[in-house]
């Protein structure tokens, strides 16, 4: 999760260099940034359901 938040603040940090307007590598990087981003929202997903629901309790106990 720590790469995928850092890959997303990246994105979005060359998406702001970039101008953040509408030329080609703007756009690209915001692209990326919306996929990076997602990729951290849906870990962060995982990782809340997972601790709400005991999940990683029960995993530590199997092994």
């Amino acid at each position: 999760m720590l790469a995928c938040a850092l890959i997303a603040l990246l994105s979005g940090l060359s998406w702001w260099w970039l101008g953040a307007d509408s030329a080609v590598p703007a756009l690209t990087a915001l692209l990326f940034l919306l996929g990076s981003g997602g990729l951290l929202a849906l870990h962060l997903l995982v990782w809340s359901w997972r601790r709400l629901t005991g999940a990683d309790q029960q995993n530590d106990e199997d092994t």
